[in-house]
């Protein structure tokens, strides 16, 4: 971990890449995100002084935006590609563009927790501004908050930066900061490919192993129980797809004569399998262009994988529920008609196993009828703060 692969304990590196756009002092906007960056870092080493805190500033080639605006998905993969090649901790690419916002009107920065990485626009800061510096260190300080897992609050570092009109940078609450400092225990420690561990199953499981509660913190943050909510054409096609199978008397007479074991294992087979397809359809997997293996890489994938499996389940859960109801609605003589026995409440609970579990394969199909740039905005991003 650290600048030129250096294996320091206790070192926490936050990069910073300057992403200007042309037409805009370019040179006065870097040195300007090179002050954000130093009062950003002295903030923290008051705050957090157990730490030694780096700042690493870059700055890239000016990018063409389209009416000045960029796609923060872009930003994104920009600063995670540069935050694995330079091996920092965590990743804030500054623009002067106009973000694109999906959920709101315009958006000032947009965190994500899964890649360890944040997009910060300057581009509606007030222009008569003496300090857009100090402005700059604290919408970072706030993203930086809400990537190692804390909640938006006030006052203090976690007020939303549209909710203020102030530019100071405050201080994280004695609750954050115990947080925050749980969380920087492991990300300060050396990383597994730092300490030898060579790529393979192994190198997956102890990642997984090296920081569970913050996995799953970033995990349970994406609230993954809502993806069927979030992702309209996913859920519809899951549950025309199971309505369909009301509507004929094999369906019914298939769905209740399947052994327990298999419905289990169907059901179990079908989330994953559902998962498998939205990381590949979707194109989670090449989110960056680092090939190299890496604790960083494998934990944004790691992160994607769990979240993408908990929407599923829950996807799952919810048609079964909603099976189980509507099979209550039909008349018994009706199904005992279709089937040739009585029908008992195990007998349609067994059915409404096989309706959701065909249910959650389809919706993962029409999953990949998603545009994919929106699915990725409501997968990786937290919020548009």
């Amino acid at each position: 971990m650290g600048i030129d692969g250096q294996l320091e304990r206790g070192q926490v590196v936050v990069g910073w890449v300057v992403q200007p756009i042309p037409g805009r002092e370019e040179a006065q906007f870097g040195q300007l995100a090179k002050q954000a960056a130093e009062a950003f870092g002295a903030q923290l080493s008051r705050q957090f002084p157990h730490f030694r805190w780096v700042m690493d500033v870059t700055e890239r080639a000016p990018c063409q935006a389209e009416q000045s605006r960029l796609d923060p998905l872009q930003l994104l993969g920009i600063g995670c590609n540069e935050k694995l090649v330079r091996r920092w901790d965590f990743a804030l690419v500054v623009t002067q563009a106009d973000l694109v916002a999906r959920t709101r009107p315009f958006t000032l920065g947009t965190p994500s927790s899964a890649l360890e990485t944040a997009v910060l626009s300057t581009n509606r800061y007030p222009a008569d501004e003496d300090e857009p510096w100090l402005r700059m260190a604290a919408v970072a300080q706030y993203l930086l908050g809400h990537m190692l897992g804390l909640s938006p609050s006030e006052p203090g570092a976690m007020r939303r930066p549209l909710d203020s009109g102030q530019s100071e940078l405050g201080d994280f609450s004695e609750e954050d900061r115990e947080t925050v400092e749980a969380r920087l225990e492991e990300v300060a420690d050396l990383r597994l490919e730092e300490a030898g561990e060579k790529p393979g199953l192994g190198f997956w499981l102890r990642t997984l192993i090296a920081d569970p509660k913050g996995i799953l913190v970033d995990v349970l943050g994406y609230e993954p129980w809502k993806q069927p909510f979030r992702l309209g054409r996913l859920t519809a096609a899951a549950f025309v797809s199971m309505l369909l199978l009301f509507l004929g008397a094999e369906s019914w007479e298939l769905g209740m004569a399947t052994r327990d074991r298999v419905l289990g294992a169907g059901a179990f087979l079908s989330i994953l399998a559902g998962t498998v397809v939205l990381y590949h359809g979707q194109n989670l997997h090449e989110l960056t262009r680092q090939r190299r293996l890496s604790e960083q890489l494998v934990r944004s994938r790691v992160v994607l994988k769990l979240t993408l499996l908990s929407g599923m389940a829950s996807l799952w859960l919810m048609l079964l529920v909603l099976s189980f109801l509507i099979a209550l609605s039909f008349p018994r003589e009706v199904i005992a008609g279709w089937v040739g026995h009585a029908i008992s409440l195990p007998d349609l609970l067994r059915f409404s196993f096989f309706t959701s579990t065909l249910g959650t394969l389809a919706g993962a199909l029409g999953g990949n009828l998603e545009d994919e740039g929106s699915f990725k905005s409501k997968l990786l991003i937290d919020e548009e703060s």
